[in-house]
């Protein structure tokens, strides 16, 4: 008798034991799956200028940026506060490129591209130049640095390019003075 109570305690702790292995698999599996949001670092600022993406997206891109800042360009909490996304898009025909700006020393830019047609993230994240470099510009975007980040500064460069670049006029008169 004392020995049958004993494997029946065995066989229920194993069974209790078996459960609480599977709620602890399940509950990880869960809990993984869930969107995080790992962006605490950072305030990103301007999120109306990605008002294409839904909110879902906008934790991922959120998370994305968050990945690659720490983990690819080794980052961390107090080197940059705030990421503001910019107004400018570029738009082909199924992909979106947006942009967002970093406020560390360099006011670095970077931006990303979203595929309307697979409706997934380019799982890159590229660099489009800093203010020291502004008029660096990526074969992809047709566009600089100051083109995205200030359109005036941008007009204003071009403006003094294309007069620099005229020829002077040709003037034969002779001046008394």
């Amino acid at each position: 008798m004392l020995n049958e109570n004993h494997n029946l305690k065995k066989i229920i702790l194993c069974i209790v034991g078996f459960m609480i292995i599977i709620i602890l698999f399940f509950g990880f599996k869960i809990y993984n799956s869930l969107d995080k949001e790992f962006n605490y670092f950072y305030k990103y600022n301007n999120l109306e200028n990605i008002s294409f993406l839904n909110k879902k997206e906008i934790i991922t891109i959120q998370n994305n940026i968050f990945t690659y800042l720490t983990e690819n360009l080794d980052y961390v909490k107090g080197d940059i506060n705030n990421i503001t996304f910019q107004n400018r898009t570029y738009e082909t025909k199924n992909k979106i490129y947006f942009f967002f700006k970093l406020d560390d020393e360099m006011q670095s830019l970077y931006g990303s591209c979203y595929d309307n047609k697979k409706h997934k993230f380019d799982d890159e994240i590229k660099w489009f130049g800093d203010y020291s470099n502004k008029n660096y510009i990526n074969e992809a975007i047709p566009y600089s640095y100051l083109y995205i980040t200030d359109y005036y500064e941008w007009q204003k460069d071009n403006t003094n390019k294309e007069t620099e670049a005229f020829p002077p006029d040709e003037d034969d008169s002779n001046y008394d003075y």
